[in-house]
């Protein structure tokens, strides 16, 4: 596993090859991202800190659909879902380093036909990007035959410190007037109004007090500066403030509820259950069961998420 240093002056990142993983994120000294010291904890860790994760993140069924056709998916979560691309998957990975600034990385990946029992094989690139306060992942893949890709990133943040304790008390905005409804297997059957799911309204600034892991329809509407991006979530610590906005239509918001309590993890730091949020930018899970994310010979798939850190405001 090779790790790369780069720096925008206000933000510090390290990458790494394996699973093309952000593997630490620094804003005004503070560590802001969970990262592992190795890459064999990476290799036994269940948790995906700062991986690349599909060929599609989150969960579907054994059973997929393109074009008619029926394709069988690992189902690598209590053998009853096939999660973050299987028991392989992107996350998994050794990428190679295509080019690397002072400020930035990209990454390559092949993903051979069949891998994880997906069709085609798929090129796959990572880029990570510091300019000023702002972070941009940015994700292609070219296929040779159709075949399913929704990427994200899967970052672990506690906007007060890495280590610090729980992000209960953070103050988080998600902009989003619906949200996923489940069945038994925490795999998505529909939608339903975030107020009737959760009693009061994400899209305002609320104080996180309860455990998520829920995927947000983003309302969508584009972001001021121009970008052609829409804000899609927000998020207030003691140490940062976090602005999230994507081309993505979804979001899948995590407290980090299956971290297991007392989590070694780099410089010493310890993290236990909810000891970070994820803010993953995605298409609507379990779309391969339903034919949907298709990329096909001769399209690509290309998708961008920018993070944008600044100091919190002060309290009266």
């Amino acid at each position: 596993m090779q790790t790369f240093k780069i720096s925008s002056g206000v933000l510090e990142a390290e990458i790494a090859t394996y699973g093309a993983t952000l593997k630490k994120l620094v804003f005004e000294g503070v560590s802001l991202v969970a990262g592992y010291a190795t890459r064999r904890e990476y290799e036994e860790g269940d948790n995906y800190f700062g991986a690349t994760v599909g060929r599609t993140c989150n969960r579907t069924g054994k059973i997929n659909h393109i074009d008619g056709r029926e394709y069988i998916l690992e189902l690598n979560e209590r053998g009853v879902n096939h999660l973050h691309g299987g028991f392989g998957g992107l996350s998994r990975a050794e990428w190679r380093a295509a080019d690397v600034t002072g400020n930035s990385v990209r990454l390559e990946c092949l993903s051979p036909d069949g891998a994880d029992g997906y069709p085609g094989n798929l090129e796959v690139t990572a880029e990570y990007i510091l300019e000023g306060g702002s972070l941009t992942v940015r994700h292609r893949a070219k296929t040779d035959k159709p075949t399913w890709v929704s990427l994200t990133n899967h970052s672990y943040f506690n906007l007060n410190g890495i280590g610090s304790g729980s992000v209960f008390g953070t103050r988080v905005r998600i902009n989003a007037r619906e949200v996923s409804t489940y069945d038994e297997n925490a795999r998505v059957t529909g939608r339903e109004e975030v107020e009737k799911a959760f009693g009061f309204d994400t899209a305002k600034e609320f104080t996180l007090e309860r455990g998520f892991d829920h995927n947000f329809y983003l309302n969508g509407e584009n972001a001021a500066d121009g970008s052609g991006l829409a804000f899609a979530a927000s998020a207030r610590g003691e140490k940062a403030r976090m602005e999230v906005f994507t081309d993505l239509p979804c979001l899948q918001f995590y407290t980090g509820g299956f971290i297991k309590d007392g989590t070694r993890l780099q410089d010493g730091a310890v993290i236990n259950e909810s000891g970070a949020f994820c803010f993953e930018t995605q298409f609507e899970p379990g779309s391969p069961s339903r034919g949907e994310a298709v990329l096909r010979p001769g399209e690509t798939y290309g998708h961008v998420t920018v993070y944008k850190f600044s100091k919190p405001e002060k309290k009266c």
